[in-house]
């Protein structure tokens, strides 16, 4: 059971008052032809680091990510689909122990290039028999400046809740977490907020090539 409450913790965190275009903020698909690896460190917790393999192609305007954890084990698959009016979530997998969890999508708005106002998506997961509905709504907050990869950057903010339910849990479990995103670099930062107070923080540390990953493992 702990396992599906986990599900997704990198992935599926990271997705108004506004009302203006910040495409430009999110994954570039002609800057990630090749391969580019994120490496997030999980501060405090070295052994919640992860790296993600951001990879897209064009002609399809799709975008996958793999996240590997500390170990290099691979975690977490998603492929995700632009159009007009932002990116789509197409696919989304999860893995433990070399098992696969997979998932049906619901709703789909991952990150939207005009966010008028709150947009979610959601899905059902499946291990072991057992269904899990997890649901995110996200809120863009608007800019603020933060330190990213040690210079001073602007970077958009938005405000995610999240729910995960199943027969199995007493009442959902809910938390919230804070998003950047920078131009540079799109997803950088989360900050997230648990019921009990504790705050987690998870940041960009460096970006590799796939001769640097290969040479890192």
């Amino acid at each position: 059971m702990k396992q599906l409450l986990f599900i997704g913790l990198s992935l599926l965190f990271i997705s108004c008052n506004e009302t203006e275009n910040i495409k430009e903020y999110y994954y570039q698909l002609e800057n990630f032809d090749e391969p580019k690896y994120y490496v997030f460190e999980y501060i405090g917790n070295p052994e919640g680091s992860q790296y993600w393999k951001i990879k897209t192609n064009k002609e399809k305007k799709e975008l996958t990510t793999e996240v590997f954890n500390s170990k290099f084990e691979k975690a977490e698959f998603s492929k995700e689909k632009f159009d007009e009016s932002g990116a789509k979530f197409i696919e989304y997998s999860s893995f433990s122990n070399g098992r696969k969890t997979e998932s049906k999508i619901n709703s789909n708005n991952v990150f939207l290039w005009e966010p008028h106002e709150e947009y979610n998506y959601s899905m059902t997961l499946y291990e072991d028999g057992i269904e899990t509905e997890f649901k995110k709504v996200r809120e863009y907050i608007g800019k603020e400046t933060i330190l990213v990869l040690g210079k001073k950057t602007e970077a958009i903010k938005f405000k995610g809740s999240y729910t995960f339910d199943n027969s199995f849990y007493k009442e959902p479990v809910k938390f919230w977490q804070y998003s950047y995103y920078t131009k540079d670099h799109a997803f950088v930062k989360w900050e997230r907020h648990s019921p009990n107070g504790e705050i987690m923080i998870m940041e960009l540390k460096e970006i590799l090539t796939e001769n640097e990953w290969n040479n890192l493992k």
